[in-house]
């Protein structure tokens, strides 16, 4: 058993001598240590493990959202108007743009409770809204 110890110590103490005089060589010729030491070149397993393990090459850079962040209606100031949208959404099959009159009713109550930043109407797609709008106010004059 003690006999043992001392074959394996001999190994290591090898091994690490072998292992120095590798890297001394490898330095001016380019070939791996274990290239070197083992005398064989370095098997798949170890290249993906050294690609995988390669975090440096790509990183992720976060971008905001288009329109910025804005804080969520906590205290449900809009909720009728989003509720009244929703139910549009449920009658209507989800069909988005029967629903667009209570989605202005419910985006112009977010924007005048400064839940969203306020935008013109006709960013926001409502154009053709706003202009019905308008000629139903110059037709009551």
């Amino acid at each position: 058993m003690r006999s043992m110890k001392k074959r394996e110590k001999k190994k290591l103490v090898t091994l690490i001598v072998e292992v120095t005089h590798a890297q001394k060589k490898r330095r001016s010729s380019g070939v791996s240590i274990l290239e070197e030491v083992t005398g064989r070149a370095p098997g798949r397993t170890l290249q993906k493990m050294s690609t995988a393990m390669n975090f440096g090459t790509k990183s992720f850079k976060p971008r905001p959202p288009e329109k910025g962040s804005f804080p969520l209606d906590h205290l449900g100031e809009c909720k009728p108007f989003k509720q009244k949208f929703m139910k549009c959404l449920q009658e209507k099959n989800y069909q988005s743009n029967l629903c667009r009159e209570e989605s202005k009713e419910y985006l112009e109550c977010r924007m005048e409770r400064q839940l969203m930043a306020k935008e013109p109407l006709d960013k926001l797609g409502f154009k053709d809204l706003e202009d019905e709008r308008a000629t139903e106010e110059q037709n009551k004059l």
